[in-house]
């Protein structure tokens, strides 16, 4: 059951921009919630290991401000499979929106959560990734 603190601390870090600092993850019993932003500066950005077991109930990425380069791809995954939460075929980097899935996805074997992103010659570009899990 989420209390009103918690919920309040979800909705302020769905309101981070990409140049605010990443707020902590937000856990409630076994499930862990986070959003962070990033910019199309940050290259390859490490969240830090999952445990095994962990299942993704929810992924989501929202670029806020287009990249201005095409060419500009993002992944979100693991080490051993970068895309495997959303691939660079998920999401437009050029144009804002929202792009996610609900797919649930169990982690078989603890890996490191990253997230990817190729601004190729973008000069702006910003967004934040969302994410839900459940620990084992």
């Amino acid at each position: 059951m989420v209390d009103g603190g918690q919920l309040a601390a979800l909705r302020a870090q769905l309101a981070l921009k990409a140049n605010d600092p990443p707020a902590p993850p937000i856990v409630i019993g076994s499930e862990v919630a986070a959003a962070v932003p990033f910019t199309f500066l940050n290259g390859t950005m490490v969240f830090g290991l999952i445990a095994a077991g962990s299942i993704f109930t929810c992924v989501q990425i929202i670029i806020d401000t287009a990249f201005d380069d095409p060419a500009a791809t993002i992944a979100f995954g693991f080490s051993g499979s970068l895309g495997r939460l959303l691939s660079v075929s998920d999401t437009k980097l050029n144009r804002i929106g929202q792009y996610g899935s609900d797919e649930l996805v169990r982690l078989n074997v603890g890996d490191l959560l990253l997230l990817t992103v190729q601004a190729a010659g973008s000069t702006q570009g910003e967004g934040r990734v969302f994410y839900r899990l459940l620990q084992p």
